[in-house]
């Protein structure tokens, strides 16, 4: 049920490092226009994803509400490809079609590359992504797995729901297709959809802690450690200099934590109190501000796959 219920918060055009405003954004939205009636919250929520209305007005009848929104606070969005395929919701970019054309200017889209791999069930990339945010950038054809490579002039590629097999009571099993079972098609396009009418309420962002990464910052070394578990691209190397991929300035600061004495461990208490009270991004956060937007990252030059 969690799956669904926060699928609502989910949305395909957003990237990996944009996670954190995007769901900070929408709490915000939410507070502002609901304040504390769970009816209101419910109600949007309805709004958003009328598939999974009945589900949520089950939510707020039993007072879930507020432990649904404070698991969207810290991003932990569920995925499940079955629940999704049942109830024609989207819960990754992976059950999204690929790209057509495929190529454009002599480069594939990266989310299209994790889409492809997936599909072919490429080596390391059997499983399913555990993080539905899809990543950024495009890489030079001539870089990309040859599994994805070979597919450069095909169309409509996409992750379909087939049907279940059901395991009867004598040993058989009997084979009931989507189409029998009624499910609901995957929508082709993201579930929130424009309107000509723009909102005229003023919503209050003072809350939005505009320096707290860490949602965008775990989604994007996830999906990019899942598209690129042997190594990087020659022309990816900014991006994995990044201060969100560099882990050894926090492993190195744990270390002199650990051969501190017992009065030093005293004064780093406010740390951990910090910590469980959520105040702080993450404890492995660096502490300097950022220069650069993971965002405003480009690649130059002709990468090669070092592989």
């Amino acid at each position: 049920m969690r799956p669904l219920l926060l699928s609502v918060f989910y949305e395909p055009r957003i990237e990996c490092n944009a996670v954190t405003p995007w769901l900070q954004g929408t709490l915000a939205a939410i507070k502002h226009l609901a304040g504390n009636n769970s009816y209101v919250v419910g109600r949007l929520c309805m709004e958003r994803s009328p598939r999974v209305a009945f589900l949520w007005l089950g939510c707020i009848i039993l007072d879930l509400q507020d432990i649904l929104l404070q698991e969207v606070h810290f991003g932990q969005i569920p995925i499940d490809l079955h629940s999704a395929a049942w109830s024609g919701t989207i819960h990754s970019f992976i059950q999204q079609p690929v790209s057509n054309p495929l190529v454009t200017d002599g480069s594939i889209s990266r989310v299209d590359e994790c889409r492809l791999l997936f599909l072919s069930q490429s080596e390391r990339h059997v499983r399913i992504p555990v993080c539905q945010w899809k990543p950024f950038g495009k890489t030079p054809i001539e870089n990309v797995d040859i599994e994805v490579r070979v597919h450069q002039q095909c169309e409509d590629h996409w992750l379909q729901y087939e049907g279940i097999d059901w395991e009867c009571e004598d040993g058989n099993l009997e084979f009931l297709s989507s189409q029998k079972a009624g499910s609901q098609s995957m929508p082709g396009k993201p579930p929130m959809q424009e309107t000509g009418n723009a909102c005229t309420t003023a919503i209050c962002y003072e809350r939005m802690a505009r320096d707290r990464e860490a949602i965008s910052e775990n989604a994007t070394r996830n999906i990019f450690g899942w598209l690129r578990p042997d190594g990087y691209a020659q022309g990816e190397q900014d991006i994995w200099k990044h201060e969100w991929f560099d882990m050894s300035e926090s492993d190195e600061d744990d270390i002199r934590d650990d051969e501190t004495t017992c009065d030093a461990s005293a004064r780093l208490s406010p740390r951990v109190e910090s910590w469980v009270l959520d105040t702080k991004a993450s404890t492995s956060a660096p502490q300097a501000s950022r220069t650069d937007s993971l965002a405003s990252i480009t690649t130059s030059g002709p990468p090669e796959t070092s592989r």
